[in-house]
């Protein structure tokens, strides 16, 4: 027996005494099919976009197939050895084993191609996620119209004898074909989930297994269900319960109860929203009706949350959408499992004496739990996405609401461990309570109703400053342009109309590069950054550089009195400076 896994592996086995023969590896993703070809070879198919071609005695990987442009879901062989695949690019494709030669490329289906069978007269069988069936001539590449009656996704094909075909659907049923002639002759019901596998016995009799947690035994003539094997009580259960879940708000989203209406009225409040994947939208009447409704609506909706809880692994079949923003539906999602962590018994009949058990460590998922008198609760950059007002109030929040679900009385201590990069919770936290990462032994200040302002400045690693990266490059840039005008104006001589420095070896700038005197849009662009700088202590700075970089650029006009008193305050400190800026500029800033 050969078998292939999400691990990326397949595994030749000794199916009597279960003993692992041969580990085959070499695909880059999860294997999905595999097929033994009639020489003893092993063809699989995998995420990788891939088929291998292997000898299952050694595990050597004979060949690869490369062409499909999506995961290879299925692989079977025909009897002249050639192999057949179908992918999610919705191809088949027809290969030669040995030269890995691709020698055909089927294309019809809409949809992701999921199985495969081989009829006795040489034909292929495709199923895909389109909800159709069709049948090919491989050797010129036609089909026959598609088969149209499944209500969901074909999931797998067994072909019988006498030229029929089986198929089972995530529509919950199996049909059989007439595959000359496209007519569907059964309908075999009975699974209560998506029918995922389907073979025929040596003798005759059709075999199905569905996500049900049943297998159904299906008679070879009359196709009636002769026997059913549970492979997992509770996974059954469970199952069964999603689908009711399911099924009971279909009812009612019909019968308008509860639900708004649909855009066509048809089906009122189902929306069918991604055809690809079965996905319907269902809005529920929140505003209107009398209150009886509303009570009804909300037993309901509490009866189906809690089932909907313990079925929705692995997979979620409902997904809720609140019409919140990202913030306000993460602080919902985030005080909803943190009251959903923990079950609590009242059995005691008083809230107060309630006990508190951990559903997410029982060590049995159905019998044991473990009672919590310690609680340590990690969150991980809860304030992601809030609005700086929420992130203000989370730790408030918090505290008011931590101890109301999990009372002093059966929780005996919490600790409750948040990482951040936001200064805004920290106002509420004293230092001693915060570890700084990254910042060794330097630790800012205390932080207890500390202004925000400082402990951003002093606690979150800024050390390029507190001015945006974009505009301190910005005003940087403009202070060494204005330096570099300063310092070469002055040594410039005419010549050949063009400015250059008189001594060669300074002729060249910091980056290695001729000074180029500045132009008119230069000068207006840098003024115009100048005056929309915010910081005082910036813009003081910025202008007194405008100041000397106009003083040598008008140098022929200006007296030696006025270099010198231009010298001269350039001593003063920086009070009396913006003091003399204000005079010179007035009140206007001009």
């Amino acid at each position: 027996m050969v078998s292939g896994s999400w691990d990326g592996t397949l595994r030749v086995w000794d199916a009597a005494p279960g003993k692992c023969l041969k580990i085959l590896e070499g695909h880059g993703g999860s294997v999905n099919c595999a097929a033994v070809l009639d020489d003893g070879r092993v063809v699989s198919g995998s995420d990788d976009h891939t088929l291998r071609v292997w000898d299952a005695a050694s595990g050597q990987c004979l060949k690869t197939l490369k062409g499909h442009g999506g995961s290879v879901n299925c692989a079977t062989s025909l009897d002249d050895g050639r192999v057949v695949s179908g992918s999610d690019d919705r191809t088949l494709r027809v290969w030669e084993a040995a030269s890995g030669q691709c020698l055909k490329i089927l294309e019809e289906h809409g949809g992701s191609v999921r199985c495969l069978a081989v009829l006795d007269d040489g034909r292929v069988v495709s199923g895909s996620r389109d909800n159709t069936l069709r049948v090919w001539d491989v050797e010129t590449g036609e089909s026959l119209p598609p088969f149209e009656e499944h209500g969901g996704s074909v999931r797998c094909l067994a072909a019988l004898d006498d030229g029929r075909v089986v198929s089972g659907s995530d529509d919950g049923t199996l049909r059989v074909w007439d595959a000359a002639s496209g007519k569907c002759l059964k309908i075999l019901e009975g699974h209560g989930g998506p029918v995922i596998c389907a073979a025929v016995l040596d003798d005759g009799r059709l075999v199905s297994g569905s996500w049900d947690g049943t297998v159904r035994i299906w008679d070879k003539d009359t196709f009636s269900c002769i026997g059913i094997l549970s492979v997992d009580p509770q996974v059954m259960l469970l199952n069964k319960i999603r689908h009711y879940c399911i099924d009971y708000i279909g009812f009612l989203a019909r019968n308008g109860e509860y639900f708004t209406a649909g855009d066509d009225g048809q089906y009122a409040g189902f929306r069918r929203v991604d055809g690809e994947d079965c996905c319907y939208e269902i809005p529920l009447k929140t505003d209107g009706g009398d209150e009886e409704a509303r009570e009804k609506l909300y037993s309901f909706m509490t009866e189906f949350i809690q089932k909907y809880r313990y079925t929705c692994e692995p997979v979620y079949t409902v997904d809720f959408d609140w019409g919140l923003s990202s913030g306000e539906e993460n602080m919902l999602r985030m005080f909803s499992n943190l009251f959903h962590v923990f079950t609590r018994d009242f059995s005691s009949g008083n809230y107060g004496e309630c006990r508190i058990y951990n559903d997410e460590f029982r060590m049995d998922r159905y019998n044991e739990t473990d009672e919590c008198s310690s609680v340590m609760l990690f969150l991980d950059e809860a304030d992601l996405t809030l609005h700086p007002e929420w992130q203000r109030r989370l730790i408030r929040l918090l505290t008011a609401f931590l101890p109301s679900i999990y009372p002093e009385t059966c929780v005996k201590d919490m600790q409750l461990v948040l990482s951040t990069h936001s200064p805004l919770l920290l106002g509420d936290i004293p230092s001693e309570n915060i570890s700084y990462l990254g910042k060794d032994n330097d630790v800012p200040g205390e932080t207890f109703g500390q202004n925000i302002h400082t402990i951003l400045r002093d606690g979150f690693f800024l050390e390029s400053g507190t001015v945006g990266a974009f505009a301190g490059a910005r005003i940087n840039g403009i202070a060494d342009r204005l330096e570099e005008i300063i310092e070469n104006e002055g040594k410039k001589e005419k010549t050949d109309g063009e400015e250059v420095l008189k001594n060669e070896d300074k002729n060249k700038n910091a980056n290695n590069k001729p000074y180029i005197r500045p132009s008119e849009n230069e000068l207006a662009d840098i003024r115009k950054t100048i005056d929309i700088v915010a910081n005082g202590i910036l813009r003081v700075w910025l202008e007194g550089k405008w100041l000397e970089t106009n003083a040598v650029l008008s140098e022929p006009l200006c007296s030696e009195e006025a270099k010198k008193l231009v010298e001269e305050a350039k001593k003063l400190p920086p009070e009396e400076k913006r003091y003399i800026l204000r005079e010179l500029l007035g009140e206007d800033g001009k």
